[in-house]
């Protein structure tokens, strides 16, 4: 289980990872606190990798002569885990996109690991 999944009321989990982790013994502020920040960094890096995106999304668009949208296709643990993060990413993809004139990207979100190649072909085809 991640500190993101920990939905108990005393937020146990985040506990255990902090004591397993760190040998650490938390107070339920302190938990709060370590969840507060992971979910904070977590939607930074998904914004700084929605931008990313949108910038390959550009260079894409460049390097085509017709005016599709390009697709990006998302695969990995992380869409299950941590599905807030990906629509995070999506969401300024999408954002960035619109502010650079760009057709808007189309997105296919895929399971977990495994899929890679799904991804991919996903991705080429029309």
């Amino acid at each position: 289980m991640s500190i993101m999944e920990d939905t108990s009321s005393d937020l146990h989990d985040v506990g255990g990872l902090l004591q397993a982790g760190f040998n650490v013994q938390a107070s339920y502020v302190d938990r709060q606190i370590v969840r507060a920040l992971c979910h904070i960094v977590s939607m930074r890096a998904a914004k700084l990798v929605g931008a990313a995106v949108a910038g390959i999304v550009k260079k894409a668009s460049e390097a085509r002569d017709d005016q599709e949208p390009v697709v990006v296709s998302i695969s990995g643990q992380l869409t299950e885990m941590n599905q807030p993060y990906v629509e995070c990413t999506i969401k300024t993809a999408k954002r960035v996109a619109r502010t650079l004139d760009l057709c808007e990207p189309v997105f296919n979100v895929l399971g977990e690991d495994g899929y890679t190649v799904g991804a991919a072909l996903s991705s080429f085809s029309k």
